[in-house]
């Protein structure tokens, strides 16, 4: 549908009242209707580290990321998950690494049975390291940080 003369000056009668309570001193002009509108872009440099920073108030533009390991053997010779992760540094709650524990020594239970093949094992390992990987990120995030699982590596 084509819009009508009337609907086309109506669009630009509200253009100039933008137009006008925006601050368009540092504004950009629209090419196609001539009007100024704000930037919507931060202007941006590198400080004498090397660090990306804001122009205007010196921070970094780009917030900095950092990666928590997380080491867990399930072999059958493997201290507890508990003593692995307080070597580490990281603390969880009691009923949660006792299940998780419990979780291990029925999946060795269900590999000697033959219920569970090799590769069926260490694919729940797998998983079992995730949930627990993850437990330990979130007791670790910080307000404003988000968490993103990078990769799991088997032992």
């Amino acid at each position: 549908m084509k819009p009508t003369k009337k609907t086309v000056k109506a669009i630009k009668e509200i253009e100039k009242k933008v137009a006008s309570v925006c601050n368009t001193n540092d504004g950009v002009v629209d090419e196609i209707t001539g009007m100024v509108y704000p930037k919507k872009t931060i202007e941006v440099t590198r400080n004498d580290d090397g660090v990306i920073v804001n122009k205007e108030t010196g921070e970094p533009h780009f917030p900095k990321s950092r990666q928590i390991e997380v080491k867990l053997s399930f072999g059958t010779s493997a201290p507890s998950l508990k003593h692995q992760l307080e070597e580490q540094g990281f603390t969880l709650s009691k009923g949660f690494l006792k299940d998780a524990e419990n979780i291990r020594i029925d999946l060795f239970g269900l590999n000697q049975a033959g219920i569970l093949s090799s590769k069926q094992l260490w694919k729940c390992f797998n998983k079992l390291s995730k949930v627990i990987s993850k437990m330990v990120v979130n007791s670790q995030i910080k307000d404003g940080e988000i968490s993103r699982h990078i990769e799991t590596r088997r032992s």
